[in-house]
């Protein structure tokens, strides 16, 4: 790592390790920038101009634009990284179980999925496909009169109280405006009000560990190829509220996390069906939370780039560009909170933290910003 400052536009620079014994035959590129970029317009003109070799993601328009444009390469590749809905179960109207409920039914997942555009893949649960844990006879479906059932029974839909609902979600990101704007119009008719508010991610992350909205909106990935990250950070109980955004305290669900590390490697098929129960009780027990899809990454990146694949889902489908271009830099929506994960490792004393920070930084996705062109 050649530099780190946190909060920092340009937060973080790696620089090559030059005793590594493996890798590929020169030539090599020896510095990485990475530079958090939240509006993706800007992302996408640094490109244009040679001042980035790479955005992360972009949003279908501009991805549809960099498919046409000269000198681009672009990859849509599945991921690991889902969009979560995370009701407070601790103040509010979501204590309420039936509301709860009722939201997860009045979220249009495949309208959702064709408003999006190829940026996103239908989630069946909590976890994503291609870990131990997926399950993908849990699609879920938008049932509108069911939900009206459970507002009007809790007191609350058409012809009752009207229910007002804080959520945040994080500025700069298209899919979750997208989202948010579709949703509010839904339950405008079942006497639901959404009062959404996008914020950086640093103010969302805060003002979730004051319980400061009813649904907190964002993505989770794990740190590694494992679903027991989304269940251990996100759904486990905690005095200290860090990603556990729904507030839950749940002693089943927590035992039933604390048995998925033995289980993976001794059993998979227990570990399996643990997975299986901590979902149903989680989203339909509990209702604790929604997954209304799973983000499929396009990215865009110069076509100087040789020998691109996307981990940990190798297979993009790549186009060829007509002319090749220079140089390196780049940005996302999901940055802040990306950087988020790095400095908690970051901020951690030791040469075995900030050598994992490193390979979390490539394994994040996060855009990366320029070497000056050196390879």
């Amino acid at each position: 790592m050649a530099s780190w400052q946190k909060g920092k536009r340009d937060e973080l620079t790696l620089k090559a390790y030059r005793p590594y014994w493996g890798g590929w035959d020169r030539p090599h590129y020896t510095r990485v920038k990475y530079i958090v970029i939240p509006d993706l317009d800007e992302a996408w003109q640094r490109l244009l101009r040679g001042e980035a070799s790479f955005v992360h993601r972009l949003n279908p328009a501009l991805y549809r634009r960099a498919a046409r444009t000269a000198g681009v390469r672009t990859a849509e590749i599945p991921s690991f990284q889902t969009a979560m809905l995370l009701f407070n179960t601790a103040s509010g109207p979501l204590t309420d179980v039936r509301i709860r409920r009722a939201l997860r039914k009045t979220i249009d997942y495949d309208g959702t999925l064709r408003a999006l555009r190829g940026a996103a893949s239908p989630a069946t649960g909590v976890i994503p496909e291609g870990l131990l844990g997926h399950l993908p006879d849990r699609r879920p479906k938008q049932d509108l009169q069911g939900a009206t059932r459970l507002l009007t029974a809790a007191g609350y839909g058409p012809g009752g109280r009207n229910l007002r609902l804080t959520l945040t979600y994080a500025q700069g990101d298209e899919d979750q405006r997208v989202f948010v704007q579709r949703l509010a119009a839904t339950l405008e008719p079942l006497n639901v009000t959404l009062v959404a508010r996008a914020m950086p991610w640093e103010a969302q992350w805060a003002r979730g560990k004051t319980r400061g909205q009813d649904i907190f909106l964002m993505y989770w990935w794990p740190d590694y190829a494992d679903a027991y990250s989304w269940f251990t950070n996100v759904f486990r109980s905690a005095e200290k509220v860090e990603f556990n955004l729904t507030y839950l305290k749940d002693r089943v669900a927590d035992g039933l996390i604390d048995t998925l590390p033995e289980l993976t490697v001794t059993d998979r098929a227990a570990a399996q069906r643990a997975y299986a129960r901590l979902d149903r009780r989680l989203l339909e027990v509990q209702a604790a939370a929604a997954v209304p899809w799973v983000v499929n990454y396009q990215r865009a990146y110069l076509g100087g780039i040789q020998g691109y694949n996307d981990n940990p889902r190798p297979t993009p489908t790549s186009s060829s560009p007509t002319t090749s271009a220079p140089r390196a830099d780049p940005s996302s929506a999901e940055e802040d909170q990306r950087g988020t994960h790095l400095r908690n490792i970051l901020d951690k004393p030791g040469a075995r933290d900030r050598t994992r920070a490193a390979v979390l930084a490539h394994e994040f996705g996060l855009v990366f910003a320029g070497a000056g062109g050196r390879a």
